[in-house]
């Protein structure tokens, strides 16, 4: 059984799970809400809550939280597509340092690391290349060392998307992923399942409100247009949503009479395109310990995709 965890900007997820070849059986999960002003864009600004939480979930879950896969979701991390030569690792990362020159000018010292992506946008020899400033990861690694949790891995969200990419409900379409998080809206565009493009966009509006459903409709708007003007000749058949709020599914909060209706019907109506919650897959399963429970994909994305092919 292994263990991946995502501390997003109001809430830290906490996955278990057994992968097997394209596949995982879920054994348990969990969640520990998080103050507002603990995580700002994926950046820890305030570390007591995010501690606490951490040694929360540490004291209830004990030795099993060992060796955890811990994904990032910020938009600190740098992500560049492009088509590169096949070359040793060494001067292949010194090619994407190069690819990464003109827009990391005034950050600090920075990290370089890249996932291929076969048949990509650029031909067989597509590479997804990521930059993320040291100083940035190192924080992480002393909070985990500092409470007495080994990390196995780290990587970023945008690959947990490209690992659910290939599940046999969304394999091979022409679709948008979102995910939401707090004030923040990650979208990633697949055309016939190839990834395309990627962005992290801040919202302004308070979730919940028919304003951010506006606001969230017009980013998926930008990507429709953008695969448009990309002339890719396949349309966006489907968007599929993670973390969306209690008022998002169209839930009537107690303490509030108004109730806007599901995210996903309003995206249906304005853009006339099929929008859901991110579907339940054949590649992920309970295990016959945890059958009884429902498990959230939604709110686990990038979790389960982190660990899916491990």
């Amino acid at each position: 059984m292994k263990s991946s965890l995502c501390i997003l900007n109001n809430s830290i997820k906490l996955l278990f799970a057994s992968p097997s070849k394209n596949a995982l059986s879920v054994e348990n999960w969990a969640s520990s809400p998080l103050p507002e002003d603990a995580v700002l864009g994926g950046v820890i600004v305030n570390d007591s809550p995010v501690r606490t939480a951490l040694s929360k979930l540490r004291g209830e879950f004990g030795n099993a939280l060992n060796k955890v896969n811990l994904v990032l979701s910020s938009s600190s991390v740098l992500t560049k597509q492009f088509s590169a030569p096949k070359l040793p690792e060494k001067k292949l990362l010194k090619l994407i340092e190069n690819e990464f020159a003109d827009i990391t000018e005034g950050r600090g010292e920075l990290l370089y690391d890249y996932i291929p992506i076969p048949d990509g946008a650029y031909g067989p020899s597509t590479v997804l290349a990521v930059a993320v400033e040291k100083e940035y990861i190192g924080s992480y690694i002393s909070l985990f060392q500092e409470l007495g949790i080994k990390l196995g891995s780290i990587d970023i969200s945008l690959s947990s998307l490209l690992q659910l990419s290939s599940c046999s409900r969304i394999g091979g379409k022409t679709c948008i992923m979102a995910v939401l998080d707090a004030n923040s809206l990650c979208a990633a565009l697949f055309v016939n399942g190839v990834f395309r493009f990627f962005n992290h966009n801040r919202l302004i509006e308070e979730r919940g409100t028919e304003a951010s459903a506006r606001e969230i409709a017009r980013h998926i708007s930008s990507i429709i247009q953008f695969n448009t003007s990309e002339k890719t000749g396949r349309e966006i058949s489907h968007v599929y949503f993670g973390g969306l709020l209690r008022e998002e599914r169209g839930v009537k909060v107690a303490s509030d009479d108004f109730v806007l209706g599901p995210l996903t019907d309003f995206i249906k109506s304005e853009l006339e395109i099929e929008a859901h919650e991110f579907p339940s897959f054949e590649e992920i399963r309970l295990s016959s310990r945890s059958e009884r429970r429902s498990f959230p994909l939604g709110e686990y994305v990038y979790c389960a995709g982190n660990l899916l092919g491990r």
